[in-house]
Parts: C-alpha cells; sequence; structure tokens
C-alpha cells in the first residue's frame, strides 16, 4: 500500500488513508530503527520486541506480515516513500482523489467503486502449496474470507489485480467486473464460486484501492 500511495502523491495527488496513516509509517519508521541498529528509537509496539534487524529478518522467515515489512525497508525506499505520502495526506474523504485501506479498516464499510491491491493471495498458489504439501485447501480458509471481504466492499464495480482476475474470469480483459447486488454482505460465511452475476466493465474508474496488509 506505501509503494501505490507514494506514486499516487508523486502524481499530484490527494491521498486520504483509512484509520490514518500514522500506525504504517510508525511501523516502517521503527522497522528501519532496527536496520541502522538503533532499537532504542523503535516506537511501533509490535516490533518493541526485536533487539536486532537480523531478529527481525528471522521472524519473516515465518510471518508473511513481516516479510512483507522488510521487503518494504530493504528496498532502501521507505522513507521517501512515506514522506511523498505525508506531503499529499488529507483528512477527509471527501477531499481526497485517492483513498487506501487495508481490509481489517474496511470492515464493515463500502464504496461504489474498490480496487483490489496485488498483495492477496494467488488461489493458484495457495492450491499449489495445498498439493505439494498435503494439506486440505480448506486450511487457507481465512485467505479466503479476507479476500472475500475485500472484495465485497464494492457496491456496484471492482477491479481486480491481474493474477486474481486470470483465476476467477478467465480469458477476458480488462479486470473490472461490474457487481449485481446491493450492498456488501459481511456476514457470509463462504465467497460465491462462479462468476455468475458480474459483467466486464470497459475503463478503470476511479475508486477505493483496498490491500491485504499496510506495507
Amino acid at each position: 500500500m506505501l509503494k501505490v500511495a507514494s506514486e499516487a502523491a508523486g502524481r499530484g495527488k490527494k491521498v486520504f488513508v483509512i484509520g490514518g496513516f500514522d500506525g504504517v509509517s510508525t511501523e516502517i519508521e521503527s522497522a528501519l530503527a532496527l536496520k541502522r541498529g538503533m532499537a532504542h528509537e523503535v516506537k511501533s509496539d509490535n516490533l518493541k520486541r526485536f533487539q536486532s534487524w537480523s531478529d527481525l529478518v528471522e521472524e519473516a522467515k515465518i510471518d508473511s506480515s513481516l516479510k512483507r515489512l522488510v521487503e518494504a525497508v530493504s528496498d532502501g525506499g521507505a522513507l521517501s516513500d512515506i514522506n511523498a505520502v505525508r506531503r499529499r495526506i488529507v483528512t477527509s474523504e471527501a477531499s481526497a482523489d485517492v483513498i487506501f485501506s487495508t481490509v481489517h479498516k474496511a470492515k464493515g464499510m463500502e464504496w461504489p467503486k474498490v480496487e483490489l491491491g496485488d498483495d492477496f493471495s494467488d488461489p493458484a498458489v495457495l492450491y499449489a502449496v495445498a498439493k505439494r504439501s498435503g494439506i486440505d485447501p480448506t486450511e487457507f480458509r481465512e485467505e479466503w474470507h479476507i479476500l472475500y471481504v475485500a472484495a465485497t466492499r464494492a457496491i456496484s464495480q471492482l477491479r481486480l489485480p491481474d493474477a486474481l482476475y486470470k483465476a476467477f474470469v478467465t480469458g477476458k480483459k480488462p479486470p473490472i467486473v461490474e457487481v449485481r447486488r446491493g450492498s456488501a454482505r459481511e456476514d457470509a460465511e463462504s465467497p460465491a464460486t462462479s462468476d455468475e452475476g458480474f459483467d466486464i466493465f470497459g475503463e478503470v474508474p476511479r475508486s477505493v484501492q483496498v490491500f491485504r496488509r499496510p506495507r
């Protein structure tokens, strides 16, 4: 989310982050402090348990959220991305050109047009992992639920990243679908298994962008 928000800010767009930007920036700045060997400057409660950058990198091998954080910091542009977003951040959705949210922050909310970020799990990858490891695919139910919650934030139009679009609506482009329903349903237990009720839409709409994680 940070990189995409920074790119939008760099194009002069006014940016709004659902739930605020401070939590995202604090965690990344704390990871940067660890990388620089300044553990005493860590302010993120989630990272205070780490004594060094190597400790964080090691745990990131088994924690996908931390892995994404490490990747964001390791590419060298995290601090400039934070500063770029801060220069263009606004305090209300109404005044924003681009709106960003994580799935967690977006729960219970909905917008006419929603675009999913590229950090959601690819169903094909999940099934490949399950098959290779002999795991029941239902073990990935949480990932399916997260994707379902994100997708159902859209009232009328949903734009999918390429990998998800190919997984669900193969052979059709562009990766935008029109949702034929009245409102998002938070309480459904499982996602739909077909593309019935979806139409391909011709243009990329102005939309709220929802990401799996804040990094």
